[in-house]
């Protein structure tokens, strides 16, 4: 279950297009962005209505995620994943690019 974000895809899990739904539930769409510095890349989601000029929107999994244009290149061909390990679950980025977030799923 992929979108388009420029030239590359974004996919969503099947593992995560049911929480990725119940999470947006009727308030519009998820925004998906990452943030880069000294310790590598860092990931966030956040439920959004807003889409600001320059934004990507990618349709996937039957939910609608926005991606800033600087956290594209940095999510391109990147996967949105549901993972539970013990007592931890959420989101998860799975990105080709080898770039990992630190810590504990999203």
């Amino acid at each position: 279950m992929e979108g388009t974000l420029g030239p590359m895809a974004l996919r969503v899990s099947s593992a995560a297009a049911s929480p990725a739904a119940a999470l947006v539930g009727t308030a519009g769409k998820l925004r998906l962005f990452a943030i880069g510095g000294p310790g590598g890349i860092r990931y966030g989601l956040a439920r959004t209505r807003r889409i600001d000029a320059g934004d990507f929107v990618v349709e996937a999994a039957g939910v609608a995620i926005v991606v800033d244009h600087g956290s594209a290149e940095w999510l391109a061909g990147s996967e949105l994943d549901w993972v539970e390990d013990g007592d931890e679950r959420g989101f998860a980025i799975r990105n080709p690019l080898g770039l990992h977030a630190c810590g504990a799923p999203l």
